[in-house]
């Protein structure tokens, strides 16, 4: 059996379908984390101005008494108590004629950089955002009177701060899925595949060209693909034996023919033979009846003899090539 030529470079089935399963996996999951980050992102915003929202309820009343009564020891040590809150970046407080009275942390007027590019502008650590509260007195029956307004700045810093962590763990746990992919795709496809593939490929090599047999695998009976491959495998092998038994009968039954035809070939050389031996006898005894009767014409009585011999040398001739062309 000719051996089948080894080919290095050729890429295994298991290796194909990993390679194209884990770049569209990587694909999507970059494409699903950065949605998720993204999520992530306006989620933590949202709890910022949540945190803020409550510290300003909490803090309205007892500041706007402070800024009332001018007590700036007590307005300072609240602007202290709200800045060190883990939201919070920087507060301002304003008096009704718009001037700063308190200033503590980063503001936007302070440290703020503008940056020309939109995403970096978005999600650069220097971005800050505020939120303003209006500060009123309530006068007994006067109504409300505007007294000031705090400013609480807040921005990326923080929230990239808390997003880093959890962008590890997404990170994290991308790298783990990944690795528990490619762990069971190799496990699944060198079990049902690649497997299967080896021993249906050695039994093939084992095959007796000159009497080939059915294979059989035992894989064959849990995977349908495997299955099929193999059944077909063994109705080719079945029909190529009917072929070779139906060959084998058309030449066996060609020999006999081709036997008969020889038997009778050399019956008939027999017969051209004893007819050459009875024209011999036959010119013998003309060469004597010649002598005996010289009125026949010699020449007459030569050429007919002659073409007799000639036309059973040449029909010899043609049976004799008969038989060796059989």
């Amino acid at each position: 059996m000719e051996k089948i030529e080894e080919n290095n470079s050729r890429i295994s089935i298991s290796f194909e379908v990993i390679r194209y399963i884990t770049l569209y996996y990587f694909s999507i999951a970059v494409l699903l984390t950065i949605i998720q980050i993204i999520m992530e992102y306006n989620d933590i915003r949202q709890n910022i101005s949540s945190s803020i929202q409550e510290i300003t309820s909490s803090f309205n009343e007892s500041l706007t008494n402070s800024l009332w009564e001018f007590n700036d020891t007590q307005t300072h040590t609240i602007l202290t108590g709200i800045l060190e809150s883990p939201s919070v970046m920087g507060v301002r407080l304003v008096g009704i004629d718009g001037r700063t009275i308190v200033q503590l942390g980063q503001t936007i007027e302070e440290d703020y950089k503008p940056i020309d590019n939109i995403f970096l502008k978005y999600v650069s650590p220097q971005r800050l955002f505020s939120f303003e509260k209006v500060l009123s007195k309530n006068l007994n029956g006067s109504g409300q009177e505007v007294i000031g307004s705090l400013y609480i700045y807040s921005g990326n810093k923080i929230i990239l701060d808390q997003l880093s962590r959890i962008i590890f763990y997404i990170l994290i746990n991308s790298i783990l899925k990944t690795i528990s992919l490619w762990t069971i795709l190799m496990l699944f496809f060198n079990r049902r595949i690649k497997r299967p593939l080896n021993s249906l490929v050695s039994r093939i090599k084992t095959i007796n060209p000159q009497n080939p047999e059915s294979i059989d695998i035992k894989e064959a009976k849990n995977t349908e693909e495997i299955y099929q491959i193999v059944t077909s495998f063994n109705n080719l092998i079945r029909e190529l034996k009917n072929y070779k038994e139906v060959l084998e009968a058309i030449i066996e039954n060609k020999t006999e023919l081709l036997k008969e035809k020889n038997i009778e070939v050399r019956t008939l050389i027999n017969k051209l033979e004893n007819a050459q031996g009875q024209i011999i006898n036959q010119e013998k005894n003309s060469s004597i009846h010649l002598e005996n009767f010289p009125n026949i014409p010699e020449t007459w009585q030569n050429d007919q003899l002659f073409k007799k011999w000639n036309k059973l040398n040449y029909i010899k001739q043609a049976l004799c090539q008969l038989q060796y062309v059989h």
